[in-house]
C-alpha cells in the first residue's frame, strides 16, 4: 500500500538501491562490528579450552566498580523505586510514575490516580526518559558560544535600560503554561515592572478553540468530554484519541464503550488527512480541511438550531451539498440520542467550527451531560499575549532591550511571515533557555541549558485543572535551569530563589496557608507521594450559548473559494512540533497510518497523485506566499483529494542532530488556515524508510485480522456454531509443570494503533534504534509492531490496526530448527531466548510465520557513550551483534513477581510493559490457570481467535475480532 519509493524490484546487477544501501551500511558500521563473528565463536572457543583449560576462562571487569561508602537507607541495589511526577505538553500536565534504579531514571509509566493519565502513558511520555540522557543536550551556559558562569548571565540580564523604565524594553517569551508557581512569579514581575511584556508561543496552542468558545459563550472556556456517556460521537477534524491534553483519558473512555457490544458507541469522523481517530471510526467522510466548516454548518442546520436568529446562513452550507445524504443520516442519529451524543471540533479548524460544535451540543442537550465547560488551566488563555504580534512589532522598532526566551524555539517554530529568526538580533541582548543548541540558541547572546522534567522542580495543571508537583529524580546532569530559575532573577528584586522554594511557597500559599509546620510537611509529602493535589480541579460552569453573538459571527463569515491544491499542516506523530526531534525512539517509531519513519513527507491521495503524475518517493518543491520547501511524496489512500499534508517538526538545521537535514520545514509554509500551494517535480527521488509496505490481507481476513459488525456478531453467536476443523498433530503437548501458565489477549475493538506500546516495549527491554538506512532494509528491531491493513475502496479504504508480537506458540516452529537450542520453551509457557547460546543462524526467524524475531546485524549499543547507556534497564540483558531477539512477555517482570510470591512478600497486579502503558487497555496479560482471570475470560470470548490458526502453532496470544457499529442508513 505504501511504497518505499525504490521502484520495481531489480536484480543485483541492476543496482537495487536496497542492496547498495546494505553494502554502504556494512562499511559505515564495520568499526562497530565484533572482531569475531558469533557463529565462529564455538569453534574458536573449543580450541581455546583445549589449549588453556577451563580454569582460565574468566577475566576482570573492564571498569572499576565502586560501592557506596555509606549506602543511602532508601536505596536497595537491584530494587526499583517509583516516584510520582508529571510532564507537560503544550502547557497541560500528565501525571506519571518514574522508575529509578539506584537513583537512575529508566522508565516512565502513567499515574493511575491522575485524571489525565489514569495509569496510561503515550509515546511522548514513554520516550521522555531517553531525552534525559541525550548526549547532544546543551551542557554549559555560554555567551556568544563561549562558556561563561551563571553569575555572568544573571549580572548581564539584570542590567539594561528596562531597569530604569519600569520594565519597558524587557520582553519574555514563554511556552504556554499552567504552572501556579510561574503565574505567581509573573504576577510579582508585573507588579514590580508594570511595563514588562510577556508573550506565550507554541505551534499547537488551541487558539481557535478558545476563540470558538468566546463566540459561542462570550468567554474563553474549554470542553471536557465524557465519552463514557456518549452513544454517538461526531468528530469534525478532531484526532481526539491521540492528540490534545485529555487524549489518554478519552482513549480509555472511548475504548470502554467499544468492547461492550450491547452498548457500543458509534463514531463519525470528518477529516482531510487520515488519522488514528479516523481509522477507528465507524463512518469516515474525507473532505478538504476548508470544507469542514460547510459540513459543520450543514449538520447544524439539519439538526436544527431554533434559537439561532436567522438560522445557519445558506452560503456556509452550500459547499457541503454533495454530502447531503451522509449529513442527514448523521443528524438523525444525533437527534435520536439527545443528551447521549457529542460533537467535537479539531484545534486546527477555524473558530466558527468550534462555535457550531458548541451550538449543536447545546441544541442536542449534551451540555452538562456528555460535555461540560470550564475555564482553561492555561495562564492567560485566549489573551492577545498568546501570539507573537507584539514582539514582531517591537523588535523592528528597536523597542526590545532584553529578550528572554524560555523553551520556545522561535527561530525555527514561529510562522515564517513573522521573520523572528531575522529579528532576534535587533534586541540589545537576548537569552535562550533550551535543551539544545538549536536554531534560536545560535541567534541569542546567551545560551542557558534547560533542565529536563526529570531533573526539575515545578508544578503544572492537567486539562481539568488538577495540580501536580513535578519532582526531580536526579540532579541536573548538565547544569540545567528551569523557567522558574530564570524568572526568579527578575521577580524578587534580585533575590535568588530556587525552583524548589518557589513551588513549596506556592503550595503553602494555595493549600496550607493556615497549617502548622508539621501539618504543612505532611500535606506536602502526601502531594509528592500521590503526584497530585486533592481538590484543585477547576470547577465546571453552567455555560449558555449566546445565540445572538453566534449569529452575528456567522453572518460575517464568508469563506473564500478553495484553492486548486490545499496545504494542510499538522503536528507530527513522531516529533510533535519539533521538540522531540532529537529522540531516536520517536524518530524510529512508525507513523500510525503510513508507517513512515525518520522523516516527514508531502502526502497526497491516490487520485491527486495520479493526476499530477507523482509516486511515493518523488521529490517535489512546494511553494506558497513566495516561500519554498522540498519534500518527498507519499501517496496515502484515504486522504482527501486535492489536499497535500505536511507535518511539523522536520527540516531542522541545528539542535536535533539526529534529524539534521531530514524532511521539510513545514513552518516555512504554515498559515492560520489551509492555504493554496503550487508544486513542481525536481526530478529526484528519495528512499522512504517505511516499515510496512504491503497492507492488503489478500483474502486472508479470517486467518490474520478478523473484522465484523455488531449486527453480524450477534447473528453469528445466535446461530449454531459450525464444527471447527480438526488440526492434525503428531503428539499432544502437555502443559508445563509450573504453577503459572502465562498468556495474553488483545482486543482489536479497543486498540487504536497509537504506538505507545511500541515505545514502552523499547524502553523496558533495551531495544536499540538502527537508523533510517537499516529501517529501509527492513532491519528495525522493535519486538512489538503495529500492523495496519486496508480494505475496501482503494481511494478511501478502511484501515484496521493489529499489534503483532511473539505469539509464544505451544508448538513453536522456531524452537525445533535452532541448531544450538537457543530458543526453548519454558515450563510456564514462554518461548524463551538464551542469548549466550545464539550463534545467529537465523533459522528461527525464517521459520517464524509471524515474522516477529529480530536479528542484531550490528552491535547497535556499542557506540553509546556513558551517558546514553544510563537509560538501559538493568533487569534486561543488552544484546550484541549476531544475536536473535524477540518479545519475552517481559520475563524479568514475571520472575520478579514469582520471587516475591515465594518469599511471601506483597505483590502488585502483574503487567507487561505494553499492557501497562496502553491508553485503551486493549492488551491483557495474565495467568491462564486462573480461570476467573481477565486473560482467561477474554480467550474464551466469542470473538477470540488465533492468528494463522491453521498452522497449528497454538499461540499463547489470542486476538478478539475488531467490531464496528455502522449506521444502517450509510451501508
Amino acid at each position: 500500500m505504501f511504497d518505499r519509493g525504490a521502484g520495481k524490484p531489480s536484480s543485483p546487477d541492476d543496482g537495487d538501491p536496497r542492496i547498495r544501501r546494505a553494502a554502504e551500511l556494512s562499511v559505515a558500521l564495520e568499526d562497530a562490528s565484533d572482531p569475531i563473528a558469533r557463529r565462529d565463536f564455538l569453534t574458536r572457543m573449543g580450541a581455546a579450552i583445549a589449549l588453556a583449560g577451563l580454569g582460565a576462562c574468566t577475566r576482570a571487569p573492564r571498569q572499576e566498580i565502586v560501592p557506596y561508602v555509606v549506602q543511602p537507607p532508601e536505596v536497595t541495589p537491584g530494587v526499583a523505586r517509583y516516584y510520582a511526577t508529571a510532564q507537560t505538553l503544550d502547557g497541560y500536565a500528565v501525571g506519571l510514575l518514574a522508575e529509578s534504579h539506584e537513583g537512575r531514571p529508566t522508565k516512565i509509566e502513567g499515574n493511575p490516580e491522575h485524571p489525565a493519565s489514569l495509569g496510561a502513558a503515550g509515546a511522548f511520555e514513554q520516550a521522555s526518559v531517553l531525552s534525559l540522557y541525550d548526549p547532544s543536550r546543551a551542557r554549559a551556559v555560554a555567551e556568544r558560544g563561549s562558556p561563561v558562569t551563571w553569575a555572568r548571565i544573571v549580572e548581564a540580564l539584570g542590567s539594561g535600560s528596562w531597569t530604569k523604565a519600569q520594565g519597558r524594553g524587557l520582553h519574555f517569551v514563554l511556552e504556554p503554561t499552567s504552572s501556579p508557581a510561574v503565574a505567581a512569579l509573573l504576577g510579582e514581575i508585573r507588579q514590580r515592572l508594570p511595563h514588562v511584556s510577556v508573550s506565550f508561543h507554541s505551534a499547537t496552542t488551541p487558539v481557535n478553540a478558545w476563540e470558538g468558545a468566546r463566540i459561542a459563550f462570550g468567554s474563553v472556556l474549554e470542553p471536557r468530554f465524557a465519552l463514557e456517556r456518549a452513544d454517538v460521537i461526531v468528530s469534525l477534524d478532531a484526532d481526539f484519541l491521540t492528540t490534545g491534553p485529555a487524549r489518554l483519558r478519552l482513549a480509555r473512555a472511548f475504548a470502554d464503550r467499544r468492547s461492550s457490544l450491547d452498548a457500543m458507541n458509534r463514531l463519525y469522523v470528518v477529516e482531510a488527512l487520515y488519522s488514528v481517530t479516523g481509522a477507528t471510526a465507524d463512518h469516515r467522510l474525507r473532505v478538504r480541511s476548508s470544507e469542514v466548516l460547510a459540513i459543520a454548518a450543514a449538520l447544524a442546520s439539519e439538526i436544527g438550531l431554533p434559537a439561532l436568529p436567522g438560522g445557519v446562513p445558506e452560503r456556509l452550507r452550500e459547499p457541503a451539498s454533495p454530502h447531503r445524504a451522509w449529513i442527514a443520516a448523521v443528524a438523525r442519529d444525533l437527534t435520536a440520542h439527545r443528551g447521549r451524543s457529542v460533537v467535537i471540533a479539531g484545534d486546527a479548524q477555524p473558530p466558527e467550527v468550534h462555535a457550531l460544535a458548541h451550538a449543536m451540543n447545546a441544541a442536542l442537550g449534551n451540555l452538562g451531560a456528555t460535555v461540560k465547560m470550564a475555564p482553561s488551566p492555561i495562564l492567560a488563555a485566549g489573551d492577545a499575549s498568546h501570539g507573537l504580534e507584539a514582539l514582531s512589532r517591537a523588535l523592528p522598532a528597536g523597542d526590545v532591550d532584553t529578550l528572554v526566551i524560555c523553551g520556545a524555539n522561535l527561530a525555527y517554530g514561529s510562522p515564517a511571515k513573522r521573520r523572528l529568526g531575522e529579528l532576534i538580533g535587533r534586541a540589545r541582548q537576548s537569552a535562550y533557555l533550551g535543551l539544545h543548541h538549536d536554531e534560536t540558541a545560535a541567534l541569542c547572546t546567551f545560551m542557558i541549558p534547560e533542565a529536563h522534567p526529570l531533573e526539575s522542580w515545578a508544578d503544572a495543571r492537567a486539562f481539568d485543572g488538577t495540580t501536580s508537583i513535578v519532582q526531580p529524580l536526579v540532579d541536573p546532569l548538565f547544569g540545567g535551569r528551569t523557567t522558574l530559575d530564570v524568572l526568579a532573577r527578575f521577580g524578587r528584586a534580585g533575590v535568588a530563589t530556587s525552583a524548589y522554594e518557589l513551588v513549596r511557597a506556592r503550595f503553602r500559599g494555595d493549600h496550607a496557608r493556615a497549617s502548622s509546620a508539621e501539618d504543612f510537611e505532611r500535606r506536602w509529602r502526601h502531594a509528592l507521594k500521590r503526584g497530585l493535589i486533592d481538590g484543585t480541579a477547576i470547577a465546571e460552569v453552567d455555560a449558555r450559548v449566546d445565540w445572538t453573538l453566534l449569529a452575528a459571527r456567522l453572518a460575517h463569515t464568508r469563506p473564500g473559494p478553495p484553492p486548486a491544491l490545499e496545504l494542510v499542516v499538522c503536528p507530527d506523530p513522531h516529533v510533535h512540533d519539533g521538540r522531540f526531534a532529537a529522540n531516536a525512539w520517536l524518530l524510529e517509531l512508525p507513523a500510525p497510518i503510513t508507517k513512515l519513519t525518520w522523516t516527514n513527507a508531502a502526502t497526497l491521495s491516490v487520485a491527486t497523485a495520479g493526476r499530477l503524475g507523482l509516486a511515493s518517493g518523488d521529490e517535489i518543491d512546494l511553494q506558497a506566499s513566495g516561500r519554498k520547501v522540498t519534500a518527498p511524496v507519499l501517496v496515502v489512500p484515504g486522504q482527501a483529494d486535492e489536499t497535500i499534508g505536511l507535518s511539523l517538526g522536520w527540516g531542522r538545521s541545528r539542535g536535533a542532530e539526529l534529524a539534521h537535514g531530514r524532511g521539510a520545514n513545514a513552518f516555512m509554509l504554515r498559515a492560520s488556515t489551509p492555504i493554496g500551494v503550487e508544486i513542481q517535480k525536481t526530478g529526484r527521488r528519495r528512499d522512504l524508510s517505511i516499515t510496512q509496505a504491503h497492507q492488503h490481507l489478500e483474502g486472508r481476513e479470517e486467518d490474520i485480522l478478523r473484522q465484523t459488525t455488531v449486527e453480524e456478531h450477534h447473528a453469528r453467536t445466535a446461530a449454531p456454531r459450525p464444527k471447527e476443523k480438526r488440526l492434525l498433530k503428531l503428539y499432544e503437548k502437555e502443559p508445563g509443570p509450573a504453577a503459572h501458565q502465562w498468556g495474553m489477549a488483545i482486543d482489536l475493538a479497543r486498540c487504536t494503533g497509537c504506538g505507545a506500546c511500541v515505545v514502552a516495549c523499547q524502553a523496558e527491554n533495551n531495544i536499540p534504534t538502527v537508523g533510517p538506512d537499516a529501517v529501509y532494509l527492513g532491519r528495525e528491531m522493535h519486538w512489538l509492531r503495529i500492523d495496519t491493513y486496508a480494505a475496501g475502496d482503494p481511494n478511501a479504504p478502511e484501515i484496521a490496526a493489529q499489534p503483532m508480537l511473539c505469539q509464544h506458540c505451544e508448538m513453536a516452529p522456531c524452537e525445533y530448527v535452532c541448531p544450538v537450542n537457543a530458543t526453548v520453551h519454558s515450563p510456564d509457557g514462554l518461548n524463551e531466548m538464551t542469548y549466550n547460546r545464539c550463534v545467529g543462524t537465523r533459522f528461527c526467524s525464517n521459520n517464524c510465520p509471524y515474522k516477529v524475531r529480530r536479528f542484531n546485524w550490528f552491535d547497535f549499543h556499542r557506540k553509546e557513550d556513558a551517558t546514553a547507556q544510563l537509560v538501559h534497564n538493568p533487569d534486561v540483558t543488552v544484546r550484541e551483534r549476531g544475536v536473535m531477539e524477540k518479545c519475552t512477555f517481559c520475563v524479568q517482570r514475571l520472575r520478579e513477581h514469582e520471587i516475591r510470591e515465594r518469599q511471601g512478600r506483597p505483590t502488585t497486579p502483574l503487567q507487561t510493559a505494553c499492557q501497562q502503558t496502553c491508553p485503551s487497555r486493549a492488551i491483557v496479560f495474565g495467568d491462564l490457570t486462573d480461570r476467573d482471570g481477565e486473560a482467561s475470560r477474554l480467550r474464551e470470548d466469542d470473538r477470540a481467535y488465533a492468528v494463522l490458526h491453521e498452522l497449528n502453532t497454538e499461540p499463547r496470544v489470542r486476538y478478539l475480532a475488531r467490531v464496528k457499529n455502522p449506521n444502517p442508513e450509510l451501508r
